[in-house]
């Protein structure tokens, strides 16, 4: 299941909402879940980019190739 960046983003907005109205512990409660939802996002998209980074190169058979199988002389 994907959530979206600007899901987790509006949720983040709202813990800080919640946070600022809150006593000591409530914030220190709310603080962490941000910090969660933070992780979240920095995690998929590192995720994201060493997924890109895994994909497979094109070959550069060069000029003088006849074509791209390995079978072709």
């Amino acid at each position: 299941m994907d959530v979206s960046v600007t899901v987790i983003l509006a949720k983040m907005a709202a813990l800080v909402e919640q946070a600022q109205q809150g006593d000591v512990r409530q914030m220190r409660e709310h603080v962490a879940a941000v910090r969660v939802l933070c992780d979240v996002i920095l995690e998929e998209k590192m995720a994201t980019t060493v997924a890109q980074e895994k994909l497979p190169k094109k070959l550069d058979i060069g000029d003088d190739a006849n074509g791209t199988s390995l079978l072709d002389f």
